[in-house]
């Protein structure tokens, strides 16, 4: 009998700073009704009296669990401008893995020669699932084309959002990116194109 495929995770670190930038801006309450409002499988996952709401870094999620808290988070605390709400999410995120543990492993990728060579090592420290190519056509652009056995749209685009902060912070200057292709919308994969200073 062939052994069941291995689920398909994300690594804690790259939602926990999120998490308790949402708990620190709307209260303990919303953790709470966060998880009031989750699956059974998500409340397993969750810890209602911490700030963290209880997610460890160094402990794998079911990706299907970390879209499910995105989708549950935005829907209990409602802001008014959701574009700002995952804006500020990403900033948190982002400031806590480039100046923390990870701090060495950003070092890896600070210029566009670097990226492009050590961009699947990167990913393979937050996913166990998928490949991750990027691609430099010319100074000041950046392709990056993710392909994943599962796809979330929420946390595809979370990810858009903190490798957009995590861009600016790790030396490409005024980073923008825009999702051009995205398997919520048909592709049969996700593609973020990035342009910066030079």
């Amino acid at each position: 009998m062939p052994l069941p495929a291995p689920a398909v995770c994300v690594k804690g670190i790259a939602i926990r700073a999120g998490l308790q930038w949402v708990s620190s801006t709307y209260g303990m309450g919303a953790v709470q009704a966060v998880f009031d409002a989750g699956s059974p499988e998500l409340r397993k996952a969750l810890v209602p009296e911490l700030s963290s709401f209880g997610v460890l870094s160094s402990s794998w999620y079911t990706v299907g669990v970390v879209a499910e808290l995105l989708d549950v988070v935005d829907a209990v605390t409602a802001p008014k401008d959701l574009q700002a709400h995952w804006r500020e999410m990403a900033t948190a995120v982002a400031a806590d893995n480039v100046s923390g543990v990870y701090k060495s492993l950003f070092r890896l990728i600070s210029s566009r020669t670097l990226l492009v060579a050590h961009a699947q090592r990167v990913w393979r420290s937050y996913f166990n699932d998928g490949q991750l190519v990027v691609t430099s056509p010319r100074e000041g652009e950046l392709v990056l084309c993710v392909r994943t056995t599962e796809h979330h749209e929420s946390l595809c685009r979370t990810t858009a959002n903190v490798v957009q902060q995590i861009f600016g912070r790790i030396g490409f200057k005024g980073a923008t990116l825009a999702r051009t292709r995205c398997r919520t919308r048909g592709a049969s994969l996700c593609m973020y194109e990035v342009d910066y200073l030079v």
